[in-house]
């Protein structure tokens, strides 16, 4: 009964920041503080206390491509975004490899398809946590339907 209520809580936060993040372009710290809270829930209940070690590489990993891409001026990640997939990856563990690879492509799609349609290419900026909100869910509902 736990696992749907997180379940529940990690995708009513999700479309909260996505919404936030389609219509103002920034995600909402209380949406990262409260993922965080229920991330740190799931690992205490599920005693998986690996998963702070992935948090910890997959967070250390971000703020790496983000530092490096902002020194050359390439846009990638927010700090909103980072924010958003750092907590993430506390929840999802080794599945956030998953979200991470469905996100990119389908942010990236869109972008590309954006870019061509407004004729902005490589200039275009797409909000990413609707793409992070959507793979998650994808991820979250395969892995429960497979166990």
């Amino acid at each position: 009964m736990s696992k749907v209520i997180l379940s529940v809580l990690l995708i009513l936060i999700l479309s909260f920041a996505a919404v936030y993040d389609f219509k103002k372009r920034e995600i909402p710290n209380i949406a990262v503080v409260l993922l965080l809270f229920v991330a740190a829930v799931k690992v205490i209940l599920n005693r998986n206390f690996g998963n702070v070690i992935i948090f910890a590489i997959y967070t250390l990993f971000l703020l790496a491509t983000y530092f490096f891409s902002e020194k050359r001026g390439i846009y990638l990640l927010g700090e909103g975004d980072i924010k958003l997939l750092s907590a993430l990856s506390l929840y999802f563990g080794f599945d956030f490899l998953k979200v991470l690879l469905l996100t990119c492509i389908s942010g990236f799609v869109a972008g590309f398809i954006a870019g061509i349609v407004n004729k902005t290419y490589l200039e275009t900026y797409v909000p990413l946590a609707p793409f992070v909100f959507a793979a998650s869910i994808i991820v979250e509902v395969v892995k429960k339907w497979c166990s």
